[in-house]
C-alpha cells in the first residue's frame, strides 16, 4: 500500500496526492526481494513444460535453461523463508545465502557435475547478485560482496 499525503496545490486552489516518505532500507530489499521472486516465478513458469523441473531433468535430457531459472526462484525463495523463519535483514541474507550457493557452485564446476546442477546453482547466485547489486540497496549497504 502507498502512503501519500496532501499537498497545497495554490494554482488549483486545492491540493495534490503525492507519495509518502520513501521506504526505509529493510522495506525497499523487502519489496525488491518480492518483486525479484515474483519475476523468476514468472520465467520458470514460462520456460516449463508439462512437467516439473524435477522430473524433466530426470528424463535424462539436460535442461539448463529451465534450472537456471528455478535456480533463481530457488535461491531467492530462500532468503524469503529464511527472513520468515529469523526475522534478519534481507541484504545480510541474500549475502549468507549467495555465499553459500557460490561455494557450492564453485564445488560443483571443480567436481565436474552436470549441466543442469551448474545452471542451477549460477542461476540463483545471478539472481542474489542482482538483489543484492540493486542501486537502491547499494547506496545504503555499499556495493555487494565478490562472489568466489
Amino acid at each position: 500500500m502507498i502512503r501519500t499525503r496532501r499537498l497545497p496545490c495554490a494554482a488549483a486552489g486545492g491540493s495534490l496526492v503525492a507519495p509518502g516518505p520513501a521506504p526505509q532500507p529493510p522495506e525497499t530489499a523487502a519489496i525488491r526481494l518480492a518483486q525479484l521472486l515474483e519475476l523468476a516465478k514468472l520465467g520458470l513458469a514460462g520456460a516449463a513444460t508439462d512437467q516439473t523441473a524435477c522430473s524433466s531433468a530426470k528424463s535424462g535430457k539436460p535442461l539448463p535453461g529451465l534450472k537456471y531459472r528455478e535456480g533463481r526462484w530457488a535461491a531467492l525463495h530462500e532468503v524469503a523463508s529464511h527472513r520468515r523463519d529469523r526475522s534478519g535483514e534481507v541484504v545480510t541474507l541474500a549475502s549468507e545465502v549467495r555465499s553459500e550457493w557460490s561455494v557450492d557452485l564453485e564445488r560443483r564446476i571443480q567436481q565436474g557435475a552436470g549441466p543442469d546442477w551448474i545452471a542451477y546453482r549460477k542461476g540463483g547466485v545471478d539472481a542474489l547478485a542482482e538483489l543484492l547489486a540493486d542501486p537502491a540497496l547499494s547506496a545504503l549497504t555499499g556495493p555487494p560482496p565478490i562472489a568466489r
